[in-house]
């Protein structure tokens, strides 16, 4: 009898212990090919190595984050319970805390709203090794201020302070098969150099193991070898496509990807701070209110998250 007990003990000692100490793998996305309807995510601000604590009942709170260790480009968790869930819906994608809420910000204002039977419409659009995570033109990001650090909504995707944040999935989610997306240059981009290096992201696939990464660009020959990695260099103006792939051992390509971007030597148009801030609205609300502008001039002062330019010539 002792020794049934003993062996029931040891039992349930080993799978309290399991449960314990098992771990959830995330891996950082940065396409939309990459996203999952209903997948489990952190929503991480990496170079502060935190996540948005989704298990919180109320997230619009300062220091709404848990630690994270970031390695790779993968996130291990012991306890998952601090994911948002992505799920589709007309026009973009909900976002739920693990708690039960949904989440967004439809005002104006810098804030979170909240809400366990409200789904808010959320845009989602990669930017490098970013996302843009948009909720009626206001940008989820992290406020790396010292005693406001926090994850929100703010109405300005370029305050100084609000950085810019990224998604890992769940990487249950993804399946077993080799997946590769470029990281930079965007799809879609412009680039004011000739010179451009490309950078992808390699999942469920070890290169020099189980083959290599291959880069070409337009009708070039491809380029093969093991780094995630490579520049081209003495581009003309005009557009441009890079290809990558995956090539196993048998040299079967096994994963794809394009991004197709635009070189512009001659920089990009610059709008005069006149036509800012000039306005006939009563509010005082400027023209260009809402647009992303590039302005040519000096920086006369310096104040929080603001800063003041004006034309070089007045």
């Amino acid at each position: 009898m002792n020794r049934i007990l003993s062996i029931f003990f040891v039992a349930c000692l080993a799978l309290i212990s399991f449960g314990a100490f098992a771990q959830t793998n995330y891996v950082k996305i940065a396409s939309t090919d990459q996203l999952v309807d209903g997948g489990k995510y952190l929503i991480v601000y990496e170079e502060g190595n935190v996540a948005f604590d989704g298990s919180l009942t109320t997230l619009d709170a300062i220091a709404n984050t848990k630690p994270v260790t970031i390695s790779d480009g993968s996130i291990s968790v012991t306890n998952n319970d601090f994911y948002f869930t992505l799920e589709e819906i007309e026009g973009g994608y909900s976002v739920k805390s693990a708690s039960g809420y949904y989440i967004g910000d439809t005002a104006s204002a810098n804030k979170i709203v909240s809400s366990q039977t409200e789904a808010f419409l959320n845009t989602i659009e990669f930017s490098g090794s970013t996302v843009e995570i948009i909720c009626s033109e206001n940008h989820l990001r992290y406020n790396s201020n010292d005693d406001q650090t926090r994850f929100r909504y703010y109405k300005s995707s370029s305050y100084s302070n609000q950085q810019a944040i990224a998604i890992y999935i769940d990487a249950s989610y993804l399946g077993s098969d080799p997946m590769i997306s470029i990281i930079t240059p965007t799809n879609g981009s412009t680039i004011y150099t000739s010179t451009v290096t490309a950078t992808v992201q390699v999942l469920n696939f070890v290169a020099g193991t189980n083959g290599n990464i291959s880069f070409s660009i337009d009708e070039e020959a491809a380029i093969a070898g093991t780094e995630t990695t490579h520049t081209f260099a003495d581009l003309a103006e005009g557009q441009h496509t890079i290809h990558a792939s995956l090539v196993g051992t048998d040299d079967a390509v096994v994963a794809t990807a394009t991004s197709t971007f635009t070189v512009n030597l001659s920089g990009p148009a610059t709008t005069p701070i006149h036509d800012i801030q000039y306005t006939e609205s009563a509010e005082g609300t400027s023209p260009l209110n809402g647009q992303t502008v590039t302005v040519s001039g000096t920086v006369t002062g310096f104040n929080s998250d603001k800063f003041y330019i004006q034309d070089a010539e007045a």
